[in-house]
C-alpha cells in the first residue's frame, strides 16, 4: 500500500522532469551532426578506411577551425571494420564504444548520442540511424551499459559514421590525435574467421 502512496506522489515530479535530457558542450551540434554540413554528409557514399589511416591523420584541425565550424578533416563519412572491445555510456547519455583496429593496436572513440536528445528530435533520419545503432549494441555487445569498461565477448563490427575531432584524451582508448567517429550512423556484425 505505502510503495503504491509513494509512487502516487512522485508520478507528478517524473512527469514534469525533462525526458531525454543530453548533451555536452563541447562542439554538441557537430557531434550529433545537426549543423549543416554534417546533414549535407549523410546522403554522401561513405568512404571505406581503416582505424589506423584516421590514427594517423597528421593535420588535427586548429582549435579556432573547428570552434567556427565543421573542420574540412571532418567533412567525411567513413566506414571502418573494427573489433569492439570497451562498451559504456557516457554523462552526456551516448552510447561510447572502443574500437581496435584488426591490424594492429590502434584505437579509437566511436559514439552514437541518444535519439531521445530534444536537439535530435526535428530529425527523424538521425532519430532512426541512433535508434537502430544502439538497438545493436544492446543485443550484441553491452545489453544494459554503464561505465565505459571492456566487453565480456568482443565483436567484430563494420562501423558507418562521421569523422570528428573531440578533446584529445577524450576517455579510455582514445586515438592520440582526437579522432572519432561521432556520430555512428550504423553498425553491422561481421564474421569473425
Amino acid at each position: 500500500m505505502y510503495k503504491y502512496i509513494l509512487l502516487f506522489l512522485l508520478l507528478p515530479c517524473y512527469a514534469l522532469s525533462p525526458i531525454g535530457e543530453c548533451g555536452g558542450k563541447y562542439r554538441w551540434d557537430y557531434k550529433i551532426c545537426i549543423d549543416p554540413e554534417g546533414i549535407a554528409l549523410l546522403n554522401t557514399t561513405a568512404e571505406p578506411t581503416t582505424i589506423n589511416a584516421l590514427t594517423k591523420h597528421t593535420n588535427r584541425p586548429i582549435a579556432d577551425e573547428m570552434y567556427m565550424q565543421r573542420a574540412t578533416a571532418e567533412k567525411r563519412k567513413v566506414t571502418i571494420t573494427a573489433y569492439v572491445i570497451m562498451c559504456g555510456k557516457e554523462d552526456d547519455e551516448d552510447f561510447h564504444l572502443v574500437l581496435k583496429s584488426t591490424t594492429g593496436k590502434d584505437t579509437l572513440i566511436a559514439e552514437i548520442p541518444d535519439p531521445a536528445c530534444p536537439k535530435v528530435k526535428g530529425y527523424p533520419y538521425l532519430v532512426n540511424k541512433y535508434s537502430k545503432a544502439r538497438q545493436f549494441v544492446l543485443a550484441n555487445i553491452d545489453d544494459s551499459p554503464g561505465g565505459i569498461k571492456p566487453v565480456d565477448k568482443i565483436v567484430k563490427v563494420k562501423v558507418t559514421g562521421i569523422v570528428f575531432f573531440d578533446k584529445i584524451a577524450h576517455g579510455s582508448g582514445h586515438a592520440p590525435n582526437g579522432v572519432e567517429i561521432h556520430p555512428i550512423l550504423d553498425i553491422k556484425p561481421v564474421e569473425i574467421n
